[in-house]
């Protein structure tokens, strides 16, 4: 993984760090704030958030530390208005504050790279990739 630490771009949109970690907020928010009805196979998941995992205990090796400071936790009020159910029991809220030091660990990176937590509110991108006549990518 240790190559992932030289991509950079200054376009919000594609940058790694914050892809990153707008999947990695998003697993989380899956794994313990969505009843599990309405998720997909949980080993999927969790299979994913291992590979995020693996790559996150790298930092210590590039002098990347978690941040003194906690990211603010997400707004999912807007998920619950397009009708994704979330979980707002004590337990719910409980697990996910098992997060911080995940959390801080990746404001840290984020901020490392130039970016700031507000900068995940980057936006869509379409990555759908097309095949041309000749089978190279458009």
């Amino acid at each position: 993984y240790y190559v992932l630490h030289f991509f950079h771009t200054s376009d919000k949109k594609e940058a790694f760090v914050l892809n990153l970690t707008n999947l990695d907020e998003a697993l989380s928010i899956l794994l313990h704030r969505v009843p599990d009805l309405h998720l997909p196979t949980r080993n999927i998941l969790m299979s994913l958030r291992k590979a995020i995992s693996n790559f996150l205990v790298t930092l210590p090796n590039v002098f990347i530390k978690p941040a003194n400071d906690s990211p603010p936790l997400p707004d999912l009020s807007e998920l619950e208005k397009k009708g994704i159910p979330i979980l707002h029991t004590e337990h719910a809220e409980e697990e996910y504050t098992k997060l911080v030091a995940r959390r801080k660990l990746l404001l840290s990176l984020i901020r490392d790279d130039g970016w700031e937590w507000s900068d995940l509110q980057a936006g869509s991108f379409n990555h759908e990739l097309k095949l041309n006549k000749d089978g190279h990518y458009n």
